[in-house]
């Protein structure tokens, strides 16, 4: 498990294609806003602390920890599997 800190409206791309974005931090759950080039609108992910959602195939996000502004994001994913964090890449 790949454990990466997020904070509000931060995405991180997995496999080029696929964008996760911190839209929502609750106070036990964060919404993931997910895409893919292909779709026009994102999908919104609920992920609960403790929880693990899938949001492609054989790719899934757990809500590791929820500090209010920051949280850490754990992401399961087949080895080999690329992960970009796009503030970084400006």
């Amino acid at each position: 498990m790949l454990v990466l800190s997020r904070h509000i409206g931060e995405s991180l791309r997995i496999d080029g294609d696929l964008l996760v974005t911190l839209a929502v931090v609750g106070r036990d759950f964060v919404e993931l806003a997910v895409s893919t080039e292909n779709q026009s609108k994102p999908r919104l992910v609920t992920v609960g602390v403790g929880r693990k959602v899938s949001i492609a195939d054989a790719i899934s996000i757990t809500l590791v920890m929820n500090t209010g502004g920051k949280v850490r994001l754990g992401i399961d994913a087949p080895r080999g599997t690329t992960f970009e964090r796009p503030e970084f890449d400006e």
